[in-house]
């Protein structure tokens, strides 16, 4: 019993040593790499919210709005309505790997379709532009893959817009 008695007490002794001393107990806090990636990521230009084009063929046709957080997650929703939820990561001063993830139950109710983005996205200098190539797949239930392609989407920093006064109503337009 005594034994166990002095064993918790150097515990106690030795945690609030740690404790007073400003070190942290958490593992992943200890780690440097961790807080730098960290710092790297609430820092990264990708984070804010985006307008992106999907298809710059057809400019306007395939458009969804994204808002990459500060730390490393990311959602996504489309033209048709479509949520993707996803991750993020620097790998330089301007650019990121992406990972996006969807389920989507069309056209057929009765087939789960699992879809993963994966893009490679480059902030310009400017802050205010994304250039990201990226591959999609599509995955029915059984294993089969009803979709698949390679892309290049184009995303444009979404910004605060000033409060202006509506325009006048049409001459048949009831006034509120």
């Amino acid at each position: 019993m005594r034994r166990l008695i002095i064993s918790l007490s150097l515990s106690v002794v030795v945690l609030l040593g740690l404790l007073a001393s400003g070190v942290s107990t958490r593992a992943q806090d200890a780690t440097p790499d961790v807080m730098t990636a960290k710092m790297a990521t609430a820092t990264h230009p990708i984070v804010g919210a985006w307008q992106w084009d999907n298809d710059p063929d057809n400019p306007g046709t395939q458009i969804s709005y994204a808002v990459f957080h500060a730390d490393g997650t990311a959602v996504e929703i489309g033209t048709g309505g479509g949520i993707d939820v996803g991750l993020w990561e620097p790998t330089g001063e301007r650019t990121a790997d992406v990972s996006f993830f969807f389920a989507d139950v069309e056209p057929h109710p009765d087939v789960v379709v699992r879809g993963v983005g994966k893009m490679a996205a480059e902030v310009d200098a400017t802050g205010n532009a994304i250039t990201a190539p990226f591959t999609f797949e599509a995955r029915a239930a059984d294993g089969t893959v009803p979709f698949s392609g390679q892309f290049l989407a184009l995303g444009t920093r979404l910004e605060v817009m000033p409060m202006v006064p509506l325009g006048t109503p049409a001459a048949a337009t009831p006034a509120a």
